[in-house]
C-alpha cells in the first residue's frame, strides 16, 4: 500500500465518520457491555426505559404508579434496587430536581 492509497483511505474513512456523526442515532446506553435482558422488577423497569416513560423525569411515585398501571404493585422501598442497577448500568440516571429525586433516561 502506497502513502497515496493510504491517505486516501483515511480521508474516506474520516468523511464516513462525518456522516454517522450527523446522523445522531439515538443512543440506549454508553456502557461497553448492554445486556440484552434483565429479570424481574428491574426487567420490568428496563422495559419502561425502552418504551420511552424515562424520557423525561420521574420520582417514585411516578414509577410505581406507572408500574401498577401495568399490573405490578410494589411499594417505593422495592424499587430503589433495581433503579440502582439501572443507573449503575448507565441506563438512567439520577438528578435531585425539586427537592426530589428524578430519574431519567441516559
Amino acid at each position: 500500500m502506497t502513502i497515496k492509497n493510504s491517505k486516501f483511505i483515511i480521508n474516506q474513512i474520516r468523511e464516513l465518520l462525518s456522516e454517522l456523526e450527523s446522523l445522531s442515532l439515538p443512543l440506549i446506553s454508553k456502557s461497553k457491555t448492554t445486556p440484552t435482558s434483565f429479570r424481574g422488577l428491574t426487567g420490568e423497569i428496563f422495559n419502561l426505559i425502552q418504551e420511552g416513560f424515562f424520557d423525561r423525569p420521574k420520582n417514585l411515585s411516578e414509577i410505581r404508579e406507572k408500574l401498577k398501571a401495568e399490573g405490578t404493585k410494589k411499594e417505593s422501598s422495592e424499587l430503589m434496587r433495581p433503579l440502582l442497577q439501572l443507573i449503575k448500568k448507565k441506563f438512567l440516571k439520577r438528578d435531585i430536581i425539586e427537592k426530589k429525586y428524578k430519574y431519567q433516561r441516559r
